[in-house]
């Protein structure tokens, strides 16, 4: 049922596409990150708890995501996998993950709705798109479309991004499967489902800042265009999000 239902929806999508008016004028934002996802089965978790000295205590609550040392962020993925949960958590930096990134098999895609939308856009053929990404990096270049025109904030976000500019707008995927293992309680302990833990490092999302470049190309002469906004989980307050939209659309009212 599943592969008759994708392939309905792709055979819809596939005679859509011939009746868009590509040429219309289409803005994206507001977030965009990296998803570094690291896979761990059998027992690649617990070998790296053995690298990084991880023996979490058994606890009735998850560890504090205040992390600063991946033996800590070990000690934070194992309560989640130990009660075969998924979890995320906002942390100060992803820095401290440099060591368990770098040692893991990975895959690397884009994050964030706003760019997500952006290179849906971009690949369905409108070839009149910008769209708003917080911080550019070398790193985030390989995953944009092509098509796409890139307006990023990396001046306003300087002070943001200068200690570690390579782990801003980064997040670490720990996908677990079922059957991993792990050091848990002072115990071993396997889980029972698959899932993940996301540790997110968003400086700058959580932050916005438009640039005047976005609220010309978002709100100049276009004859037929339109805005796609998302993101706005990553502002906390009802008030921080009517501050993003007033940046937004204050262009317009000039």
């Amino acid at each position: 049922r599943g592969v008759e239902g994708m392939s309905t929806l792709y055979n819809a999508l596939h005679d859509a596409r011939g009746k868009l008016k590509t040429d219309r004028h289409i803005s994206c934002g507001m977030t965009a990150n990296v998803d570094i996802v690291l896979n761990f089965t059998a027992d690649a978790f617990l070998r790296a708890q053995e690298r990084c000295a991880s023996d979490p205590a058994d606890t009735p609550t998850a560890p504090s995501p205040n992390l600063a040392t991946t033996a800590q962020a070990l000690d934070y993925a194992a309560w989640f996998m130990a009660h075969d949960s998924g979890g995320e958590a906002e942390i100060p930096s992803v820095a401290p993950l440099a060591q368990l990134i770098d040692a893991m098999p990975q895959f690397r895609m884009w994050g964030g709705t706003g760019i997500q939308a952006a290179n849906g856009v971009a690949g369905a053929g409108f070839a009149n798109t910008v769209v708003y990404i917080p911080r550019m990096a070398p790193e985030f270049g390989g995953l944009i479309h092509p098509a796409l025109t890139v307006s990023d904030n990396n001046y306003g976000y300087a002070d943001l991004i200068a200690e570690s500019p390579e782990f801003s707008e980064i997040h670490c995927v720990i996908d677990y499967a079922k059957g991993a293992q792990l050091r848990y309680g002072g115990a071993l302990r396997t889980t029972s489902r698959d899932d993940r833990v996301i540790l997110s490092g968003n400086r700058c999302n959580a932050r916005r800042r438009i640039p005047p470049a976005f609220h010309d190309a978002a709100c100049g002469p276009h004859d037929d265009s339109s805005l796609l906004m998302n993101g706005f989980n990553s502002r906390r307050t009802l008030e921080d999000n009517r501050g993003c939209l007033n940046q937004c659309f204050e262009r317009s009212r000039e």
